[in-house]
Order: C-alpha cells, then structure tokens, then sequence
C-alpha cells in the first residue's frame, strides 16, 4: 500500500484481499437483557454472557428471547455473526426466485397450480379430496352390492297349505341351484302376519348376481277392507 493517501477518491471500490489487523470495535448493548419470562434464560444480559457462546445458541434458538426489537446477536458482541453460522436451511421462503434451476425435485407441494399439464403422471395420490363436482352425470349407477347370511326374502307359496314360505341368503347361499331359484321365483309377498319380504334377486343380490340391476320400489299392498258381499271362495285362513 502506499505510504501517501490520495487526496482524490477513487472511481470505482477496491477489495481487500487482506484481513484488517485491527477489528472493529464492537460495544455491548448494555441496555439489552433477553426477554421472556423464564427463571434460566430471561433478564440475560450482555455482561453476563461475557465469552460463553453457549449462551448465545440457546437464545437464539427461540425468538421468544428477544428484547427491545433485538436479538442477542444484535445486542452483545460475542453473539455477533452468530445467526450466519446456522447450518439448517431457512424455513422462510424468499420473495424472489432463485435465477439458477434446481435439478432435484422440490418435497413441498405447490399451492399455485401450473399453467401447463406435466408430461409425467403423477405417482402419488392427492392428499385432499377434490372440492370440484363433475359435470357429466356417471352412466353407471352406483349400488351397494352386500348380503348378509340373516336377510330373508319371499321364497314361494307352499304348495300344500298354501302358507308363505320366507327364507334368508344363508339358506339360498348353500343351494347349488341358487340361480335357478333366483330366476324361478322373482315376485315378493307377504308372510303370515301382512309384513312384505321382498324376492331373493332384490334382497341376495351376490348369491343371484343382480348387483347391476336396478329395481322398482316394491309396494306393499295394503289389506283390502271388508266387503258387504260374501265371497265365493272361503279364506284358507282363520279371521283375528
């Protein structure tokens, strides 16, 4: 360096390769005592910390320490710079984008949809279900194909007292001819007290393997009233 300083600036700054031998000062805040109300770590205060940079990594961890719009590496000398050395990548996205492309996928998911489809489909489901309804209606209706062992359907009149005979899916289950019967007898009725039990198509629809068809509701037929004329033909069963 020379040994007489110019007296006119220069145009443009020059760098130093070289450290300075002489640091500059660097006074404590002796105003600052970190914050929170915690019996160990709040009201710390510069002086206190003196060299022990162990105190500077536990305030800094948390935020909470923070006094007087300041942090301890903003306040006391020997936390000074402390915040630079962090090795953890910043949680805080910044507002301008990064001018060099990343050649590794990110990990988080973009809240901004892309303005172009992807070439690649992509592996993993959505995590949220879509809020967007479809517009075309499905053409295939959904059904909610199940039997159970206990549901009973109408089977047929017996042909010998002509009582109603009600079986259930278990039943139809074990037969060998189930399909036959499935296809036999598709007409509900009722049992012996009026309740109407529906055929075994509508009721074991895997067993008769009716789980694409759809049906109409059945109607139950209500009890007809009394008539003023005998019938011609006596009832097989006993009046209440």
């Amino acid at each position: 360096p020379s040994s007489r300083p110019s007296l006119l600036p220069s145009d443009s700054p020059i760098i130093s390769r070289t450290t300075s031998p002489l640091p500059t000062d660097c006074i404590d805040d002796a105003s600052w005592k970190s914050g929170s109300s915690e019996p160990v770590f709040s009201g710390v205060s510069c002086r206190y910390i003196g060299t022990d940079t162990l105190w500077c990594e536990a305030l800094i961890a948390d935020r909470k320490y923070d006094n007087f719009g300041k942090t301890v590496a903003d306040a006391c000398c020997t936390c000074a710079g402390y915040e630079v050395a962090s090795v953890a990548p910043s949680t805080v996205a910044t507002g301008v984008p990064s001018p060099v492309l990343t050649l590794a996928p990110s990990e988080i998911m973009s809240m901004i949809p892309s303005a172009s489809p992807s070439n690649d489909p992509a592996t993993d489901a959505s995590l949220s279900p879509s809020t967007d309804l479809t517009s075309r209606p499905s053409t295939a209706p959904s059904l909610q194909c199940s039997e159970e062992a206990s549901d009973e359907f109408f089977f047929r009149m017996s042909p010998t007292n002509q009582q109603p005979i009600i079986r259930n899916c278990g039943w139809l289950q074990a037969r060998g001819n189930k399909l036959s019967l499935c296809a036999d007898y598709q007409e509900g009725g009722n049992d012996g007290i009026g309740i109407y039990f529906s055929p075994a198509r509508e009721v074991c629809r895997n067993s008769c393997r009716t789980c694409d068809l759809t049906f109409a509701p059945a109607v139950t037929p209500r009890p007809s009233e009394a008539s003023a004329i005998p019938s011609s033909q006596p009832s097989l069963l006993p009046s209440d």
